[in-house]
């Protein structure tokens, strides 16, 4: 049963367990406390987890990622939370990212906030990653999503009411989820960036979604993704295949993996 009207949504799975106690503190520590913490667990493991001050609801279902996610989405849509604040439970957050996200929730109906990157030994790499390039309060359209992405499932917050209107089964073969589901949402709606608070994204230089990795082999199989993104797009009219094109260096300017 949900005592409050946002929740605070994440998956836990077997490779995230080494980083819960990390994800748990960040949830503990947040300065706006009135939330639900709604977990998915795919991790095979029972967790014992309890918070005093926060009301936490796990529930179990083990499928393919994108069907976890779905269905990560539709039980909150079940519940009938208000709001929802995404982050991945390998990640962890500002002590103010509730309290942002809440804020920002009044007068918007979707929220992306930037990124501090940190390595895997916990060495911050970047702080701010996107501030260098995207203002703070700068409003994002679907067009922005035609070449890049910054909407992940762990720095992204949205009115529930939003996610009611799509058709989330749509997204269970897109090959990269969280791109493809803010473009289906953007569709019919505006979001707004916020450097007010971040999301610690813990990355590895070795994976195919980091930016210092330039290996050959990781920039092909990088390219490969993009290309399955743009032909799911094209397949689910989220965009016309006359609008796109390669782009030049001007529009690389929010760089990020996978462009």
């Amino acid at each position: 049963m949900r005592l409050n009207s946002t929740a605070v949504g994440t998956v836990i799975h077997l490779k995230s367990l080494k980083n819960l106690n990390s994800f748990l503190k960040s949830v503990d520590a947040q300065t706006d406390k009135n939330f639900d913490l709604l977990i998915l667990n795919v991790s095979r493991k029972k967790l014992n987890i309890k918070k005093k001050n926060i009301q936490i609801i796990p529930f179990k279902f083990e499928k393919s990622i994108n069907e976890n996610r779905i269905k990560l989405i539709k039980e909150v849509i079940k519940k009938k939370y208000e709001n929802l604040i995404f982050i991945d439970s390998d990640d962890t957050m500002m002590k103010n990212r509730v309290k942002v996200c809440k804020k920002y929730l009044k007068k918007n109906k979707i929220i992306v906030n930037d990124l501090n990157i940190f390595d895997k030994k916990n060495v911050l790499v970047k702080k701010k990653y996107f501030s260098s390039r995207i203002k703070n309060k700068t409003k994002i359209n679907k067009l922005f999503l035609r070449y890049k992405n910054i909407f992940g499932m762990s720095n992204t917050s949205c009115k529930v009411s939003v996610l009611k209107k799509i058709n989330l089964n749509v997204l269970i073969n897109a090959p990269i989820f969280d791109w493809a589901l803010w473009m289906l949402v953007l569709q019919n709606e505006r979001a707004i960036f916020t450097n007010s608070t971040s999301t610690n994204y813990l990355i590895s230089k070795k994976s195919i979604n980091s930016f210092y990795n330039q290996n050959k082999k990781i920039a092909k199989k990088r390219n490969e993704i993009k290309n399955d993104q743009f032909n799911y797009f094209i397949r689910n009219n989220l965009i016309k295949l006359n609008s796109y094109h390669i782009k030049n260096k001007s529009e690389s300017k929010f760089k990020f993996w996978w462009e």
